[in-house]
């Protein structure tokens, strides 16, 4: 199961943590070694830096929910060994950001857990959030690693475009969804 939580201060360690591995470990089949490290680099300096951009908007955080058995000693007469007792969340998985309402501000998934859901899990409430808000369009600036899956659901691109991270070039793509139902 995935769990979904808004993001707390406490978790701006581990959200580096999750962007630069993220970046690190998937950025290199589409971008090169220096525009990797520039990137990871960058927007992982920014999390550090700026705590409090992460709550402008809304923040969500994504973790893998398991279920904890209760161990047979505190089970008590008649109760059934290994019986469930509660669920825990485990680590970060993926966060992303609604900033302001009508952009994904960011989306990233640690890669042990990528195709999993996680991103998908965390898109989806974004969008309903952003619809509850009542915006028209939704937008983002993604990367080539991004980009089929905001395609999927249902953002076009609308431009390429270059931007500088440390003196390194790296190529982005606009993208728009519409969530006006035709």
């Amino acid at each position: 199961m995935i769990r979904l939580d808004p993001y707390h201060p406490s978790d701006r360690l581990a959200l580096v943590q999750v962007l630069q591995t993220a970046v690190l470990s998937l950025g290199p089949t589409a971008y090169t070694a220096s525009q990797v490290t520039a990137w990871a680099t960058v927007s992982g300096q920014r999390l550090l830096d700026n705590p409090q951009g992460l709550l402008r908007g809304i923040t969500l955080v994504a973790r893998p929910e398991g279920l904890v058995a209760r161990p047979e000693a505190d089970a008590g007469e008649g109760a059934v060994s290994g019986a469930i007792a509660g669920a825990i969340a485990g680590p970060i998985a993926a966060f992303g950001q609604l900033d302001p309402w009508d952009r994904i501000a960011c989306l990233y998934t640690a890669p042990p857990y990528v195709r999993q859901g996680y991103g998908t899990a965390l898109y989806r409430e974004l969008e309903a959030i952003a619809r509850s808000r009542g915006v028209c369009h939704l937008r983002t600036e993604s990367s080539h690693l991004a980009r089929p899956f905001f395609q999927h659901h249902g953002f076009q691109v609308v431009a390429r475009e270059e931007v500088t991270l440390q003196g390194i070039t790296l190529e982005r793509f606009p993208m728009v969804k519409s969530l006006v139902d035709p």
